[in-house]
């Protein structure tokens, strides 16, 4: 089965501009583009504070409404930072306007800087119980997504409940896809990943991505007793130009204004020609990838879905 593809809307990029007024509207246009190209899915990122951009949950709700088909995901949401019920509520308020179409994809954050460390302080969470905090939210949604009372009883949270929707399938029924990384190799996001619908990976080379991939199918076959079909998602990184020089500059700076630091190195990209690019997807699709996810690492997102288009969509595997 030919691979999925998805792309990165610039929920952060169009505040980061001057031009604040035309800001959803390029959003709405790439979602109108990718969907009459055929591009599978469409993928907005998350933070309130450490890195500010449009919610994710209200952006995604907006896109439903101008598209038809196309799957709507986060990349990735952090679910730690916020209540479980109110939560509960927006996700599948979010997956009913789309009618089924919201794929969940959640990580437990990260404390890397001091905009993070900040983003946690500020909404009274203590950033060493992010994992647990993810574990307990992950089963809340669950228990909303299938139950009619919901009693839990965790280490952060408490709750007596009425179901919110009771019996629509196109508001309870979505894939939850958590962060797991093979060069981490941390046991607990390989459970996680079992324990939901599949895994997306952000910075790992093909050969770590396939060891996640296999750690998470080991994992799985412990818990089902039945084979499950995992969703195993990798977010690529990508600026699209056949001179490589101004590609890598202008990637690199696009980088630095995003995160304040280029964190990763070569663990972006690749940048410049679309045949390496074309080369590196496949060894992403050959290692277990069912669908890739592009961020275009520019300044100019409308051009590089133009390129992403014609000269890589239809030579991926």
């Amino acid at each position: 089965m030919k691979v999925k593809t998805g792309i990165l809307l610039p929920t952060r990029e169009v505040i980061l501009g001057k031009d604040y007024s035309q800001g959803p509207n390029k959003i709405f246009e790439m979602a109108r583009y990718a969907e009459s190209n055929n591009i599978d899915s469409l993928w907005v990122g998350d933070s309130i504070l450490a890195k500010p951009r449009i919610d994710p949950l209200i952006t995604l709700s907006s896109l439903a409404a101008i598209t038809k088909t196309i799957g709507l995901g986060t990349s990735i949401y952090i679910p730690a930072l916020r209540n479980p019920i109110v939560l509960a509520h927006t996700v599948m308020s979010t997956n009913f306007i789309s009618q089924g179409r919201l794929i969940f994809g959640v990580g437990a954050g990260g404390t890397f800087n001091e905009n993070q460390k900040h983003e946690w302080q500020s909404l009274n969470i203590d950033p060493s119980t992010r994992g647990s905090r993810l574990d307990e939210m992950l089963d809340i949604l669950n228990m909303f997504s299938k139950d009619d009372e919901i009693e839990f009883r965790g280490r952060h949270f408490k709750i007596d409940s009425k179901s919110i929707f009771n019996n629509i399938e196109p508001a309870q029924n979505y894939p939850i896809l958590c962060v797991s990384h093979g060069r981490s190799n941390i046991k607990k996001q390989f459970i996680r990943a079992a324990k939901h619908q599949g895994l997306i990976s952000i910075s790992d080379y093909p050969n770590e991505f396939k060891f996640a991939i296999n750690q998470m199918n080991e994992y799985g076959n412990k818990f089902n007793k039945v084979e499950k079909k995992y969703q195993s998602v990798f977010y690529m990184t990508i600026n699209i130009n056949n001179d490589v020089r101004k590609a890598e500059q202008e990637a690199d700076s696009f980088i630095k204004s995003y995160y304040g630091v280029n964190i990763w190195g070569d663990r972006w990209g690749p940048f410049g020609e679309s045949t390496k690019i074309i080369d590196k997807t496949n060894q992403y699709i050959e290692s277990g990838a069912t669908t890739i996810i592009f961020r275009f690492a520019s300044f100019n997102q409308m051009e590089q879905l133009y390129r992403f288009c014609d000269q890589i969509q239809k030579y991926i595997l």
